[in-house]
């Protein structure tokens, strides 16, 4: 498996090949560390820089290709690096909710949303428009500990300027005089890689 990402990273497009990567890495179908041996077959390989530039972006936590897409898009330079994968709780400490990604010291959430979770990724028994409802009812929850999220879907990722600008805007809300930072606390997944 390793071998082949490293074959496509030199072949396809950048966001083709990362995006292949982490789902290889996330759904556990190779290792960080077979990743690394896979390139340093490549050393004199032509394409090897291309898929060195694209193997130094898999991260292994994004948990679908838009995810990915987002944060790649997100990676730009104008905007602090995202985290992925922030895990929100109330104070209590009860579990909320989990955001896909964004900037959480300054109260920021991204979450990716592609059809699959309405259609093919619904639970046992789970309706399109009970999926809906879930997913309202978490976001509800989440912005009410003072958390702001923005939505993104494959119409963003066309227009990565607009979408840029739409977080840029959202971190500029956050650092507002009395805005009130989120109550409750999170946890952010380790980095794979």
């Amino acid at each position: 498996m390793a071998r082949t990402l490293a074959d496509l990273s030199k072949i396809d497009s950048l966001e083709v090949a990362v995006s292949a990567a982490d789902a290889a890495i996330h759904l556990k179908k190779c290792t960080p560390g077979d990743l690394v041996t896979a390139m340093a077959e490549l050393k004199f390989h032509a394409g090897g820089p291309r898929a060195r530039r694209a193997m130094a972006l898999v991260d292994g936590r994004s948990e679908s290709p838009g995810e990915t897409r987002t944060r790649l898009v997100l990676a730009t330079g104008l905007l602090p690096k995202s985290e992925l994968q922030i895990s929100v709780f109330d104070e209590q400490g009860r579990f909320v909710g989990r955001g896909d990604g964004g900037y959480p010291e300054l109260g920021v959430l991204w979450e990716y949303d592609g059809r699959g979770k309405y259609e093919t990724l619904l639970l046992p028994g789970q309706t399109p428009l009970d999926a809906v409802l879930a997913e309202k009812k978490r976001e509800e929850r989440i912005t009410e500990l003072g958390w702001v999220v923005i939505r993104i879907d494959a119409a963003d990722l066309r227009d990565p300027d607009r979408l840029v600008r739409r977080i840029l805007a959202a971190l500029v809300r956050s650092k507002q005089p009395g805005w009130l930072p989120p109550r409750g606390t999170y946890t952010i997944r380790e980095p794979i890689m």
